[in-house]
C-alpha cells in the first residue's frame, strides 16, 4: 500500500525497489482529457519554482515537452504519429522498473485505458491526479477501480472540461473540481491548477533539490570533472534551463577537458551533445538518469556496418541524403529503449563520406550522446541533433564542427524530408 505522509516517508533515498521513499505522482483519466498537456504545466511551473522532480512518459504515444513546445511544428507532427505505439508487456516491465528505480520526485504520465497488464506500472507509483469526463461515468470507474486497488493515495479528482470554466469545489483531503484549457499549449493560469502546484510543492518539498543533487553528486565516478547544470545556470543569474548559444559559448571555454565529464541536472539533448564530445571521444561521459538505480550511466560505444538492418532489435532506422547533408531518424519501436540490453544487438549505418550528420528522434538522453561520440569518432565533418525541446523551426542544432567556417556549434541546419 502507498498511503504515507510526508511526515512518514523514509529518509533512504538510494532509489531502487518497493521500498522507495521518493514519490512517484501518476497522471491518470479517460483518453483525450488532456493529461499530457496538464502533465507539460505542472513540469513547467515546478521547473520555475525549482522543484526537483522528473516527467517519465510512461506512454508509447510521442507525446512530451518536445511535443508541446513545439506544437506547430511539421516534423513534432510526424515524429509523434511515428512514435505511436501499442504497449508490449517488454514495455511495461520497463516503464515499472523505471519508476521503482527513481532517483528524483517523478510524475508519471501513463495516458489511456489501464488494464491488467498496467498492474506493475500503477504499483509502482505512490500517489495519483485522475482527470474524469463528463459522460464517460465507465471509463472514469475503471479509473476509480485500478487506482484504488493498487493503493495509490488519490491526490485530486478532477472534470476535465476542455471548453469550459474551471472550478475549486474542494481542496482538502482531495482536490476536487472542474478543470479547463488542457487542449492548447497555452499555460493554465486558474485557482484548481495552482491547488495542484501548492500540494504538489508539499509533497515533493521534503526532498530538498539541494540534498538531492549533494546526494547524487557525491556518487560522481572518481578522477572525473563533475558539472551540475543547475549551478551553472545560476552563475549567469538563470534558475530554469535557459540555455542558449550565447550561454554555451560563455560556459564551455571554462569546462575542463583533462579528465572525464559527468554532467548532472536538466538540458537540452543539444547542450549534453556538445559536453560529450568536449573532452574528446577517447574519455568516457558520465551522465546521471534518475530513471536508473545506480543513477550514474556512461555514453556507450556503439558499432557500425556497412550491412546494417533498417529493422532490428528495439529500433528502426530512416535514411535522408541531400547535397552533404545526411540525417539518421531512429525510431523506437515499443516506445522505450533498454539501455544495458537493446543496445548489445544494434548496429548503426555509416554516414556517405564528407558529409555532416543531423540525429533525428524522440530518443533518451544517453543514446543522443552516444550516437554523437559515435559519429565524432568516424571524424564526419560536423553533427547536428534535432531537439523540438528548443527549437521549433525544424532546423538541428550543430553540436560538433571541424568546418567552423561553415558550420559552427550552436548554428541551425534545416531537416532533412
Amino acid at each position: 500500500m502507498h498511503n504515507q505522509d510526508n511526515n512518514s516517508l523514509s529518509t533512504n533515498l538510494s532509489g531502487g525497489g518497493s521500498d522507495n521513499a521518493l514519490p512517484a505522482i501518476l497522471i491518470g483519466g479517460v483518453p483525450n482529457a488532456g493529461k499530457s498537456v496538464l502533465t507539460y504545466n505542472l513540469t513547467q511551473k515546478l521547473r520555475a519554482q525549482e522543484v526537483p522532480h522528473y516527467v517519465l512518459r510512461a506512454n508509447p504515444d510521442g507525446e512530451g515537452d518536445w511535443s508541446m513546445k513545439g506544437w506547430d511544428s511539421e516534423n513534432v507532427r510526424l515524429l509523434r504519429k511515428q512514435a505511436h505505439q501499442e504497449w508490449s508487456d517488454t514495455f511495461r516491465e520497463l516503464v515499472s522498473q523505471a519508476i521503482r528505480n527513481r532517483r528524483l520526485p517523478l510524475i508519471v504520465d501513463i495516458g489511456g485505458s489501464p488494464r491488467e497488464a498496467d498492474i506493475p506500472i500503477l504499483d509502482a507509483c505512490t500517489h495519483t491526479i485522475l482527470l474524469l469526463k463528463d459522460g464517460e461515468e465507465q471509463a472514469n470507474e475503471k479509473w476509480r477501480y485500478y487506482t484504488e486497488r493498487t493503493g495509490l493515495t488519490l491526490f485530486a479528482e478532477l472534470r476535465s472540461d476542455l471548453n469550459g470554466t474551471s472550478e475549486l469545489t474542494e481542496r482538502i483531503p482531495v482536490i476536487r473540481g472542474t478543470i479547463a484549457g488542457l487542449n492548447s499549449d497555452k499555460a493554465l493560469r486558474c485557482e484548481v491548477f495552482e491547488a495542484l502546484i501548492e500540494r504538489i510543492k508539499n509533497l515533493f518539498g521534503p526532498f530538498n533539490d539541494a540534498e538531492l543533487e549533494k546526494m547524487h553528486m557525491g556518487q560522481v565516478p572518481n578522477n572525473t570533472t563533475s558539472i551540475s547544470l543547475t549551478r551553472e545556470l545560476r552563475k549567469f543569474g538563470r534558475k530554469q534551463a535557459e540555455w542558449n548559444t550565447n550561454l554555451l559559448k560563455r560556459f564551455l571555454p571554462n569546462v575542463s577537458t583533462q579528465y572525464p565529464l559527468a554532467l548532472y541536472g536538466r538540458g537540452p539533448s543539444w547542450l549534453y551533445g556538445v559536453l560529450a564530445l568536449h573532452a574528446g571521444t577517447q574519455q568516457p561521459f558520465h551522465q546521471f538518469d534518475p530513471r536508473f538505480k545506480k543513477g550514474w550511466i556512461q555514453a556507450l560505444k556503439l558499432e557500425t556496418s556497412d550491412t546494417f538492418e533498417i529493422s532490428q532489435g528495439a529500433i528502426t532506422l530512416e535514411q535522408h541524403v541531400h547535397k552533404d547533408t545526411w540525417m539518421l531518424t531512429v525510431l523506437l519501436k515499443i516506445g522505450y529503449i533498454d539501455y544495458e540490453l537493446d543496445m548489445q544487438q544494434l548496429v548503426f549505418p555509416k554516414p556517405p563520406a564528407g558529409y555532416g550528420v543531423i540525429i533525428d528522434g524522440k530518443l533518451p538522453l544517453w543514446l543522443f550522446t552516444s550516437l554523437a561520440r559515435l559519429y565524432a569518432g568516424l571524424e564526419v565533418p560536423w553533427i547536428a541533433f534535432n531537439d523540438a525541446n528548443t527549437d521549433q523551426t525544424d532546423r538541428a542544432f550543430v553540436i560538433y564542427s571541424k568546418v567552423p567556417q561553415y558550420y559552427s556549434i550552436g548554428s541551425r541546419v534545416p531537416l532533412l524530408a
